[in-house]
């Protein structure tokens, strides 16, 4: 709210006054933070601003930790000490452990560095009872006693209901009085100032409440505005007018004490008399113009000294780890929504279009079960069992693996990190996940009928590809964004392999098709290849082929890749790189035919089956390790901290 419709002309002054007294707090070269609520908060935007212009680091609860009694930054490089917090976020939430609410991302002990005085708030948490309606009516008496001081400027008449004195002066004549939530916030526009729960209660249902449940009420009264001229061109006029208006300032503490800030904004309204701030009619800029105005450097020359000294983040070294770890999800949550859309648009076609030989329930069942699990498609597997199998995997939310649940980890995500994506990226899977045909109410047929959706999901899932590829610039940001997509289509094409190919069906030609049309590799098979599908073939295209793109080893090599330019400062290798490493190793050693060999005791393809275990494990073990290396900020490896016991001199 603080830079809500605030004119350039003077954000020098402002931002300086405001700067120059959180560094002051944080004593020379301290980090200072901004924290937001998140990209939901609807002061996001200016919260942002300001970070930029003012070189803070904007983060959110999510992305602070505690150590050793420390509060923390978690980024890339690793943890990064707070010495200065400009609080936007509520409190509720801030510490799970003193100020329990409901984000599941806060992080425990942050307030116990500020109780110690290792991190300070600039707005503390708890600030904001000052804030509410509920000391209002003692707030005289709360100066007089603490500072020995009356106040300069008078509040407004406040009456706490739950005294019966004031009850009654209440009841005398309710009209003159507004009844907010003792609770709710004093801000324009907050739902406390815009209802009155009991201004349409008769007498003596307005008494009762009272005797009950007075304690949770505040009676605020009327107060009389000045008057401004205001430039009126309603009702086919244009004339200049009195009209009421509020004024709002802010105030902070500054090097030399409290200081009055150079901004301000004033609001008009159309009534004389208001029990709170006007907050909708016209508003403007107000400037506090001292001595010193005119010297303070206008925000042009203030932004211009601050790029000069700005951290050059080409590479983004800098970056939060909570971004990363939306990025690196995002990344999984395009490549499942893709391969759900895959298979729903291959068993529509096996089922509406194939030859009767090629719609074997048992392979259309096994499509949908990648994702919807085992037992997905109940028995017996008839044409309305697999239909309904097709609406859970688009519609049901409760699929953890569906397009339902991908396309709103997608867009989550993505809502989260589109300060990272291009706008043509995020046109696209706005396009993906804004599509009508995913919201629909399930009828018996309507899976049958999602032919141009599909197709549609796809190409919005495509462009989204090539605008990541070609767009965004190759910082650690989009490494992430890489390892999250390779991860899981390694994954997503390990299931397909464990699913279909190892045992081996009657029909095996068409299960090989099918594998290639999964993997939209139809194309290149018969490219190279130039006869039908063959168990060694398939498998030297689709995993240990390590240039093409929907092949495992494709995966695994760009996997190893991405992490060794990964920020490490050890010259050992990470946990993760060498998992990798390892099994990117493994598949390069691995020859086809072997892995086509069918056990003539068991019947199945047991080197194909051994081998796509070692890498499930390995795959879920790289993302475990890079959430533990880089999100969350585990502790190190034991050789690592063995080795960097014996390399540091006593």
């Amino acid at each position: 709210e603080m830079f809500f419709d605030i004119s350039p002309r003077r954000l020098g002054g402002f931002f300086t006054t405001l700067r120059d007294a959180l560094e002051n707090v944080a004593q020379g070269d301290g980090r200072v933070t901004l924290l937001t609520a998140g990209a939901n908060d609807p002061a996001y935007f200016s919260n942002a601003y300001m970070a930029r212009f003012l070189d803070f680091t904007l983060v959110e609860p999510g992305d602070l930790t505690a150590r050793d009694g420390l509060a923390h930054v978690k980024t890339l490089e690793g943890l990064r000490r707070i010495d200065v917090t400009l609080r936007s976020a509520p409190s509720l939430g801030i510490d799970p452990i003193y100020a329990p609410g409901p984000s599941p991302l806060s992080p425990p002990g942050v307030l116990f560095a500020a109780k110690r005085g290792l991190t300070k708030f600039a707005n503390m948490v708890g600030a904001g009872v000052f804030d509410g309606r509920s000391l209002a009516p003692y707030s005289a008496n709360l100066m007089r006693r603490l500072l020995s001081e009356d106040p300069i400027l008078q509040e407004s008449r406040h009456l706490n209901l739950a005294d019966p004195t004031a009850c009654e002066t209440y009841l005398a004549d309710p009209a003159s009085w507004r009844v907010s939530p003792s609770r709710s916030p004093a801000r324009p526009g907050s739902s406390g100032d815009m209802i009155d729960p009991l201004a349409r209660l008769a007498p003596e249902a307005l008494q009762g409440v009272l005797r009950r449940d007075g304690w949770r009420y505040v009676a605020r009264g009327m107060t009389e505005m000045s008057l401004a001229a205001s430039y009126d061109s309603g009702a086919g006029r244009d004339d200049v007018v009195q009209k009421p208006y509020a004024m709002r300032l802010f105030v902070v503490k500054g090097p030399n004490g409290f200081e009055v800030m150079p901004g301000g904004l004033a609001q008009n309204s159309d009534f004389r008399s208001a029990d709170a701030l006007p907050w909708q009619g016209d508003a403007k800029d107000v400037w506090i113009v001292g001595e010193e105005a005119e010297k303070s450097p206008p925000a042009s020359v203030v932004l211009d000294q601050r790029r000069s000294s700005a951290h050059k983040r080409r590479l983004g070294r800098d970056l939060l780890s909570r971004v990363a770890d939306n990025l690196y999800w995002l990344g999984r949550f395009i490549e499942r929504a893709e391969s759900n859309l895959r298979a729903l648009k291959l068993v529509r076609e096996l089922f509406t279009e194939a030859p009767r030989r090629q719609r074997e329930p048992e392979l259309l069942a096994a499509l949908l079960e990648l994702h919807l699990g085992e037992g997905g498609v109940r028995k017996p597997r008839d044409k309305a069992a697999l239909i309904a199998g097709m609406a859970d995997l688009v519609y049901s939310p409760t699929v953890a693996f569906g397009l339902h649940a991908s396309l709103d980890g997608v867009h989550r995500n993505a809502t989260q990190t589109r300060a990272h994506l291009s706008r043509d990226a995020w046109r696209d899977v706005a396009a993906l996940c804004n599509d009508p045909a995913w919201r629909a109410d399930p009828s018996t047929a309507r899976p049958l009928t999602l032919a141009e959706p599909i197709e549609n999901g796809i190409r919005a899932i495509a462009a989204f590809s090539g605008a990541a590829h070609e767009n965004m610039s190759r910082n650690f940001a989009s490494r992430f964004l890489e390892l999250g997509r390779r991860v899981e289509r390694g994954a997503q094409t390990v299931d397909m392999f464990q699913k279909l190919l190892i045992k081996p069906s009657e029909d095996e030609q068409t299960t090989l098709l099918t594998l290639l049309q999964l993997c939209d590799s139809f194309f290149a098979y018969r490219a190279r290849y130039l006869t039908t599908p063959e168990p060694a073939a398939v498998l030297d295209l689709l995993a240990l082929d390590e240039i093409n793109p929907r092949s495992v080893a494709f995966q695994l090599a760009a996997i190893e890749k991405a992490i060794h330019k990964l920020p490490n400062d050890s010259h050992v290798r990470t946990p993760e790189h060498k998992t990798a490493l390892a099994l990117l190793t493994d598949f390069r050693v691995m020859d086809a035919p072997t892995l086509a060999l069918i056990d003539e005791k068991t019947g199945e393809r047991r080197n194909l089956a051994a081998a796509m275990d070692r890498a499930k494990t390995a795959l879920e073990l790289v993302s475990e390790r890079l959430a533990a290396s880089y999100f969350a900020h585990a502790d190190k490896a034991e050789e690592q901290t063995a080795l960097t016991r014996l390399e540091t001199p006593k």
